[in-house]
């Protein structure tokens, strides 16, 4: 059975491969338990039976050469006795709806003319399609064979698929260009025409091929391309105008010719005589005359352009040509069609529009010229500048209020506009630059459309305004600066207090910087002294100004323990702010141990204690007393060693005692005394 169109479109969407073509489909393999590969089976044993109704059920009937399958299989089953059919290496791949089934077969008969024993081989591919089907109140699937590729071990005994040749209906001829110089070729082109062989015999040879030949005795071989199992197609032809020159691999023809293709089967198979296709076909169009030289073309001059100003050319469109022609410029630039402006040589289209650009001269009443080619043909085109002018447009500067105090001051920037030649520039009261470079006072030239900034320094005084008067080609323009009022209310300032301080020793806060004022500020101190600048530390009132640093001094209190507080407060304009500094707290909370049982001798340690209450590191001893007979008294700091020697503990560490009784004579109580910095705790043990 031939494959259809629809088959190996089928195959190809899948990705799966068709007789021995290689594959880099997904893997989508499954198992010969599937409910497809059981009607493969079904179809393999009715078609040995000759069961034509069973064969018919288990084939979609809209598939191409069904009939004709149907019809080999009477002639099989009347020609051959106990046909086999032995199906091996068998490959399934499954999808939701479509399954194919790959499988090389043997097929094994007795043929009636003499008994003689038969052995056909191949390989087949089956596509199977899932249908549902009502069967009672339910539905059912039922899966049948949509199409077959390769060689089908189904139909008659001498096996093999008849090669089928289509070809297109006509090649135009109309894209092709006649040389301009007697038995020349011009490069060929590719001309659409498509040559298709169906040859299901050959599935998977990748390639196969045709000879094409003309009227006028040219003849080339061709490959067709294997575009799906044992379907081969070229879509296009290389196609050149002239004289036939056999075997150089493109067809010159020439209108009104007639091509012929030809293919001849390589293998026909097994008892059938070698095939030879053949396929006739006209030619469409004529082969064109190219004419390169287009008609006379003028470009209308410009006066009293801008200096430097880029002006374009009216727009003319070519004609008398009808190909592709040279163009190239000479002092400017030029466009094809709205494009992009270039000045690189290139080739233009028949009927397209051309315009050129030219940078006009930098200097008044001065000519420039561009020259535009097209395929011999040339135009100019010229821009004219207007004559001198260096008036410049009026111009002002924005004036500027609240300035700092002595500030200097540069203004926005003002681009000069009016002027065609360089201008005399002058200033009065400050200093002016041009296009960011340095600021001057001197007088001098200045260019057409250049940026101008003027600089002045504010006055030292409030609400003062000074002038800067710049004047260009007879024009003047005034930039104005005005300082602000007297500001001695400083932004608001603070000193981060200090504490666990040292008593009776000078402390010195983090410096501030003033800011937020704009002339002489009074500054003074209560309880302390200040710097300004690193400078001396002074009590005496004084002035600072904006950006000054301020350092704050005190001496703290000698007290302690809660008691030692000391402030001083900075006063600057209006603004005050204190600075506070607390001594260090050396007498702990009370403490005191819970009394433990203890008999005999031995050592016995208290319960942990945390010490609280102090803000440094204090002095802490250990006495032990009141006991018949001794006993001696240690302490741990934080898990430390135990001792009875002086030492220093600090906030939030714990103390253990450790008491150790020398005899075993009961009742015995023995006290251990702990001092830290003067507060006393007691632990007893007793029995």
């Amino acid at each position: 059975m031939k494959t259809s169109s629809l088959a190996l479109a089928l195959l190809s969407a899948l990705a799966l491969p068709a007789a021995s073509a290689q594959s880099s489909a997904p893997n989508l393999e499954c198992s010969t338990d599937h409910a497809a590969w059981r009607t493969v089976q079904a179809l393999v044993q009715a078609y040995e039976r000759g069961d034509i109704a069973a064969l018919r059920a288990r084939m979609e009937p809209n598939q191409p050469g069904l009939q004709q399958l149907l019809d080999a299989v009477l002639v099989d089953f009347h020609q051959q006795k106990q046909l086999r059919i032995h199906l091996k290496d068998i490959n399934l791949q499954c999808g939701p709806d479509v399954t194919v089934v790959q499988a090389s077969w043997e097929k094994r008969f007795l043929s009636v003319d003499g008994f003689k024993p038969g052995l056909l081989t191949g390989r087949v591919s089956w596509l199977l399609h899932r249908q549902q089907e009502k069967s009672g109140e339910s539905l059912r699937d039922v899966w049948r064979v949509a199409a077959s590729g390769g060689s089908s071990p189904l139909g008659t005994a001498a096996g093999g698929s008849p090669a089928e040749l289509d070809v297109g209906a006509a090649l135009d001829l109309s894209r092709l260009t006649a040389s301009a110089t007697a038995g020349a070729l011009l490069p060929p082109i590719n001309l659409p025409l498509l040559i298709e062989v169906r040859e299901p015999d050959w599935a998977g040879r990748a390639r196969l091929q045709v000879t094409v030949t003309t009227d006028r005795g040219d003849r080339e071989l061709f490959s067709l391309n294997e575009v799906a199992p044992g379907r081969f197609q070229r879509n296009e032809l290389p196609v050149n105008a002239g004289t036939a020159r056999p075997g150089d691999g493109a067809l010159q023809v020439q209108a009104g010719e007639r091509l012929t293709v030809r293919y001849a089967d390589p293998n026909p198979g097994n008892g059938r005589p070698a095939t030879v296709l053949t396929r006739s076909l006209p030619t469409t169009g004529t082969p064109f005359v190219p004419d390169a030289l287009p008609d006379p073309f003028a470009f209308t001059p410009v006066l009293n352009a801008a200096l430097g100003a880029l002006v374009s050319s009216n727009i003319i469109t070519l004609s008398g040509t009808n190909t592709p022609t040279t163009v190239g410029i000479v002092g400017g630039l030029y466009s094809i069609n709205g494009g992009a402006f270039t000045s690189a040589p290139g080739m233009v289209p028949p009927g397209a529009q051309l315009q050129v650009r030219v940078d006009a001269a930098n200097s008044p009443s001065t000519p420039q010229t561009a020259v535009l080619t097209v395929g011999g043909q040339s135009a100019s085109f010229t821009v004219t500048t207007v004559a001198a002018d260096t008036t410049p447009d009026p111009f002002t500067f924005a004036p500027q209020t609240g300035v700092a105090l002595g500030a200097q001051v540069d203004s926005a920037a003002v681009t000069l506009s009016g002027t065609n030649a360089p201008a005399p520039i002058s200033v009065l009261g400050g200093s002016y630059s041009v296009n960011g470079g340095p600021f001057t006072s001197s007088p001098g030239l200045v260019a057409p459309g250049a940026i101008i900034r003027l600089r002045a320094t504010a006055s030292s005084l409030p609400s003062t305004t000074v002038q800067v008067l710049l004047t260009v080609g007879g024009v003047a323009g005034s930039f104005n600066v005005s300082t602000l009022a007297a500001d001695i209310t400083p932004d608001p300032f603070s000193f981060a207090p200090q504490s666990n301080v040292a008593p009776g020793i000078t402390v010195q806060a983090a410096p501030i910087t003033v800011s937020g004022v704009n002339a002489p500020t009074p500054i003074s101190v209560v309880g302390g002294s200040y710097s300004i600048n690193g400078g001396p530390f002074t009590t005496a009132p004084g002035t600072v100004l904006a950006g000054q640093s301020v350092a704050l001094a005190l001496q703290s209190s000698a007290l302690t323990n809660g008691a030692g507080l000391s402030t001083a407060t900075l006063q600057i304009g209006t603004v005050s702010a204190a600075f506070v500094v607390t001594t260090w707290d050396a007498q702990p909370n009370p403490f005191s141990w819970p009394n433990a049982l203890a008999c005999g001798g031995g050592t016995v340690d208290s319960a942990p204690l945390t010490v609280s209450g102090i803000s440094t590191a204090v002095p802490i001893s250990i006495t032990s007393g009141a006991g018949t007979p001794a006993a001696s008294a240690q302490y741990s700091i934080n898990g430390g060693a135990f001792t009875s020697a002086p030492g220093t503990v600090s906030n939030g560490q714990t103390v253990v005692l450790r008491v150790t009784r020398y005899f075993t004579i009961n009742p015995l109580t023995v006290r251990a005394t702990v001092n830290i910095n003067g507060v006393t705790g007691t632990w007893s043990t007793s029995c």
